[in-house]
């Protein structure tokens, strides 16, 4: 499990713990602003939530009860082709996870989440119905900016320009060490979706 992950399932379980990165060492203003906003993207990736979720299904179903629906899918270990793992998606209104599950160790992290509903905020602030001024100046502008959370996949264009597919765009912003990243999508000039992406490894 990459550093990255195990930083963001620690703070699944405390939501208002406090994470830093510091970098030690003089930098110019300018560095220093990014840092500084860097330093929050990691954050809201690894410890963002401004509510308490969980590291596992018990976990998360003692914070938000019982899902409105749960499925699981068999698949195999990419270390491993002879062992046999799950991926478990938990769903809620305006909230959806999926954790993987290695089954030889019965252990769970989460992979993806995403957030449809306002009643589900992230730390300063931000959350659905949150407009794209509020994320730069939280987060800055160095986003990669994709025409829509479907292309998530390919490779996003750098800049403050956003362009439109059905009247969505959505900004990446991608944690320090480029394996996590968290996805804000628009609709109309504010966020309709949060989305968070982790390695499997």
């Amino acid at each position: 499990m990459i550093a990255a992950r195990r930083r963001f399932l620690q703070g699944l379980g405390a939501a208002g713990a406090v994470f830093a990165v510091v970098r030690p060492g003089l930098v110019p203003a300018q560095d220093a602003g990014a840092q500084a906003f860097q330093a929050r993207i990691d954050e809201l990736i690894e410890n963002g939530l401004a509510f308490r979720l969980g590291r596992s299904r018990a976990e998360i179903t003692a914070s938000l009860g019982p899902p409105r629906a749960a499925t699981v899918r068999k698949l195999r270990n990419q270390h491993d082709p002879t062992r046999i793992d799950e991926l478990h998606e938990l769903a809620y209104d305006g909230l959806r996870v999926l954790l993987y599950r290695v089954t030889a160790e019965d252990r769970e992290f989460v992979t993806d989440l995403s957030l449809t509903s306002a009643k589900y905020r992230v730390k300063w602030g931000l959350g659905v119905g949150s407009t794209k001024e509020a994320v730069r100046r939280v987060l800055g502008g160095g986003f990669g900016a994709l025409a829509a959370p479907d292309s998530r996949i390919e490779p996003p264009a750098r800049g403050q320009r956003c362009a439109e597919v059905d009247g969505v765009c959505t900004y990446r912003y991608d944690g320090f060490e480029q394996k996590s990243h968290v996805f804000f999508s628009f609709r109309g000039g504010r966020v309709s979706r949060i989305d968070w992406t982790f390695e499997v490894d």
